[in-house]
Formats: structure tokens, sequence, C-alpha cells
């Protein structure tokens, strides 16, 4: 017990992504094992962070490469080598028929075929911000050579030396021009810089009149493509140790400082993601809301599971509906559907109840 205290001390975030974990009893428990042999925090993490997730996504590819009838998958150089020993473990475990080899390759070499496949999305990767991009430097990822850049100077009639910082301060750095997050899951238009996903919590703390939870945050930021989820805790802690937000009964809040330095912010993130941010967190507020109020038990019940639905008043149930499902995910899901909407349901089976439609005679 003392060990366990310990280590959620060290990172609370290990007992939180075990109980997501629970979803999947097996990478539940090899990730419990783990976390026996495991002292250092950084490995407790990818113990039950990261391994999970690559397992997870590595036997979706080869689920679809197995559907797709692929009979060989290459893993490519370095990025891959952690995914192409798991594919190695699981294809042996599984007894699968495909074949997995790791090709070494240099990403540069890869750059004009990926190119090719993006079409005028590669744009996006030729004119990527960053902390010292040059106009060489973009020529350069365009894949043109120092005759053909010479070219383009003279066609532009760039006036400055190809090499020299485009930041409007003649190199002076601009953390607004750094994307420095991760920008998994994230859609065109979101947030790429941790100062900006920093800025959009605070937007968030100060004008939702009510208080927020993390998973509030968290849920409704992912929900709407805006933030990628590691990211979005990464703001949150910081902004806690920073005294700019404070937590209270597991719910955030924003400080006059941070109060005051959102007035002076709010116009540097798009007017679109402030909007789609409030709006997605008062979606998260109602969908809690909901699961309060309107509770799903889910029993098993000899080879299938009872799913009883709730719809509740503070002291009373107006409806208590109970459905068998054959499978626990079946169950799931209809306790995923009824929450994201309870008061739909209920209408649905007054109106059916009182609806003037006369049954069908039966032959």
């Amino acid at each position: 017990m003392r060990d366990r205290k310990k280590r959620q001390k060290q990172n609370p975030r290990i007992e939180t992504y075990l109980e997501i974990l629970k979803q999947n009893n097996l990478l539940y428990k090899a990730s419990k094992q783990c976390l026996k042999q495991l002292d250092e925090s950084d490995k407790q993490m990818y113990a039950v962070c990261w391994a999970p997730a690559l397992v997870e996504y590595v036997m979706w590819v080869l689920s679809e490469a197995l559907q797709d009838k692929q009979e060989r998958l290459y893993f490519l150089a370095r990025d891959a080598y952690p995914m192409y020993l798991i594919a190695q473990q699981i294809v042996t475990k599984f007894n699968l028929r495909i074949e997995i080899r790791y090709l070494r390759v240099s990403r540069y070499s890869l750059r004009i075929p990926e190119y090719h496949l993006l079409g005028e999305k590669c744009l996006d990767r030729i004119f990527l911000s960053g902390i010292d991009v040059s106009l060489y430097q973009i020529l350069k990822r365009a894949e043109l050579s120092e005759e053909e850049m010479y070219q383009v100077e003279k066609e532009i009639h760039y006036r400055r030396p190809l090499k020299q910082n485009l930041n409007p301060k003649d190199g002076a750095y601009n953390p607004g021009l750094q994307f420095d997050a991760f920008t998994a899951g994230i859609e065109d238009g979101g947030l790429r810089a941790k100062s900006s996903i920093s800025a959009m919590v605070c937007y968030i703390l100060a004008n939702i009149e009510k208080p927020l939870s993390i998973k509030n945050i968290t849920d409704a930021l992912t929900a709407g493509c805006i933030a990628n989820y590691f990211e979005i805790c990464d703001s949150i802690d910081r902004l806690k140790a920073a005294g700019q937000i404070v937590e209270k009964d597991d719910r955030l809040y924003a400080t006059p400082q941070c109060k005051a330095a959102v007035e002076l912010i709010e116009n540097d993130l798009p007017l679109t993601m402030r909007e789609k941010s409030i709006a997605c967190c008062q979606r998260a507020l109602a969908k809690e809301t909901y699961q309060r109020e309107n509770r799903v038990d889910i029993e098993p019940d000899g080879n299938a599971f009872q799913v009883t639905l709730h719809v509740s008043d503070i002291d009373r149930d107006f409806m208590a509906l109970k459905l068998y499902m054959p499978t626990k995910a079946q169950a799931q899901a209809v306790k995923e559907k009824f929450q994201a909407n309870p008061v739909r349901v209920y209408e649905a089976v007054i109106n059916t109840l009182f609806s003037e439609e006369q049954d069908p005679p039966i032959d």
C-alpha cells in the first residue's frame, strides 16, 4: 500500500490511466504486472500509457492488413521500430499469416513520394512554422536544388539572405509561431502550440459560469478535435503550478490573475476556436448532468447482460426500462447512446405508448 501511495504521489495520472485500462482486462493485467517491476516514473508512464496505446494501434494495423489480404507488412525506421517489435510478438502469439519486416529507410528519401500521396496538403508540411524558419529551409523542404532556389529568389525579387530567419523581428524568437505541441487527433485550425492550449484553458475557465473538472475540459477539447489530450493535461498541470488556476473538490477555477491575463490574450486565439471550445464544454457539462441524473445499471445475467435505464428526477424514477444484451460491448453501447440524450428516449417511449395508431392485425 505504501509503494502504491508513493507511486501515485510521483505521478497522479498513473491511477487515471489504470482506470481507463480496466476496459481491456488483458492490457490492464499486463500493465499492473509491469508496474511491480518498475520504479522510475517515466517507465511507469510508458507501461500504463504509451505501451497499451501502441499495442492497440498495432493490433488494429494487423487486423486491417489481414482484412485487406496483405501478405507482408513493413515498419519503417526508426520511429516504427517499437511497433515492429510489438507486431512480431502478436504475429507469433496468435500465429497470424502475415510477414513482418523492418525497413531501414531515411525520411528524406520518402519526402517526394509522400508529397505525391498528400497532394496539395503537402504544402502544410513545406510551410510549417517553427523557431528559426528561413526561406532556404522552406525551399529545401520542397526538394529544390541550390540552382532552383536561386531562380526562385530572382523571380520573387527576394531582397534578404535566403538563410535569414523569417520571423517578423529579424530573428527574434516569437513563441506564437512555434508549433511545439502534439497534434494527434487535431483537425485543421486546431491548437498546435502549448501556449495556445494553455491560453484556451484559461479562456474557458474565465468564461464558463459553471465550474469544470479536468475531465470536462479534456473531453470537450478532444471531442471537438481542438487540442491533443496529453497536451491539455500538461497545460492544466503547468497552469496549476503557476497559480493561474486552482483545483478544489475536483473542479477547476480561474484565479483573478488568470482572468486578467485572458483579457489581454484572448484575441490571440481564433474566434471560431473560442466559440467551438465553449460550446464543446457546455455539451460536456450537459452530458455529465445526464449521466449523474439518469444512471444506467449493467449486470451479468447468465450468458447475457441486463441493462436498466433510469430517467430520474431528484428522488424518483420517471422510467426504469430493462433490456437484455448478448454482449457487454452492446450493453455499453446502449448505455452511451441513452446517456447522450435520455430525454429523447423517454419521449419516444411515452409517444409510442400514447400513440393513436392501431396495431396491425395478426394473421
